[in-house]
């Protein structure tokens, strides 16, 4: 765990946290050419509205959608169509740089995205 007060982004570490141990996780890239401007990772699926306020906060020019799923420092960005043209070493610097975790990202690119469990099905506590 990073020392105190290093993380800039503590929901972007906490929720990248939980997609290495492989827990498939919605994510939302904003770049401006080949620079990472935002990532937003979570458990729900990322609205337009939230992409486009993420993408005019940032200045970035570009939304990049999908789904990124984890296995210890190996990071899949699932997306569909084809490969983004933003370098994983992008990504790489930008995660390291907002939350100190060392990972090694590479671009997926597959035919449909895996879904995030859904707190549907699961009992209320009373």
């Amino acid at each position: 765990m990073p020392k105190e007060n290093t993380t800039l982004d503590k929901d972007l570490y906490d929720s990248l946290q939980v997609a290495r141990k492989g827990k498939p996780r919605h994510f939302c890239l904003i770049a401006k050419n080949q620079d990472v401007c935002k990532l937003i990772v979570q458990k729900k699926p990322i609205t337009e509205g939230v992409a486009t306020k993420a993408k005019s906060e940032s200045k970035g020019t570009l939304i990049i959608q999908g789904v990124v799923v984890g296995s210890g420092v190996d990071l899949a960005f699932e997306v569909l169509d084809a490969e983004p043209s933003i370098k994983p070493m992008k990504i790489r610097e930008f995660i390291d740089e907002q939350t100190e975790i060392s990972c090694k990202p590479r671009w997926s690119v597959v035919k449909a995205l895996q879904e995030s469990k859904t707190t549907r099905g699961k009992k209320r506590k009373s």
